[in-house]
């Protein structure tokens, strides 16, 4: 193979590594909204079955499920988020590899000027998007925390009640 010919296919590589990282980058952008989507509709969903069984006992035990429900998607998103990272990490490996071949380190060049402490406050996507999936988490915990301490209040008044119904 030719010089000419190897570094048209190198090229043409090259374009369609940078191609897939688009393509990654939309689906990811895409997964993200599919996560936050089923998070905020089971938090509205909560409040919705709270609201219209006033919040009894029983709508709180289904509240608390559709929490630690959220708690299992909120994982799995986490997971989503770390894996598209690595996926993006390898491909842009692989790109480094051809620009070096190509003598062209554009990615290469950018990535460094971004991590560079001195230059650019970059924090990369996975991080940001992890800080998100984070903080939702929290809300979530002080959601089931306070459904438990409500929870454990309707136990308390129905006890309560119990007693003075028995010693009355």
């Amino acid at each position: 193979m030719k010089d000419h010919e190897y570094t048209k296919l190198l090229i043409e590589q090259y374009k369609i590594m940078v191609g897939s990282t688009e393509k990654v980058t939309e689906q990811r952008s895409k997964s993200n909204t599919f996560f936050m989507s089923i998070v905020t509709a089971l938090v509205s969903v909560s409040f919705f079955v709270g609201k219209a069984f006033e919040f009894t006992f029983i709508s709180v035990l289904i509240i608390i499920a559709l929490t630690i429900l959220n708690l299992i998607i909120i994982n799995f998103w986490n997971k989503m988020i770390e894996s598209y990272g690595k996926l993006n990490k390898g491909k842009f490996v692989l790109i480094f590899e051809l620009e070096r071949k190509l003598r062209s380190n554009l990615f290469e060049r950018e990535w460094e000027i971004l991590t560079n402490k001195d230059n650019i406050n970059y924090e990369p996507n996975t991080q940001t998007e992890l800080k998100v999936v984070s903080w939702f988490k929290k809300f979530i915990y002080i959601m089931l925390l306070c459904e438990f301490i409500y929870l454990f209040y309707l136990f308390c008044k129905y006890i309560y009640f119990k007693m003075n119904f028995i010693f009355a």
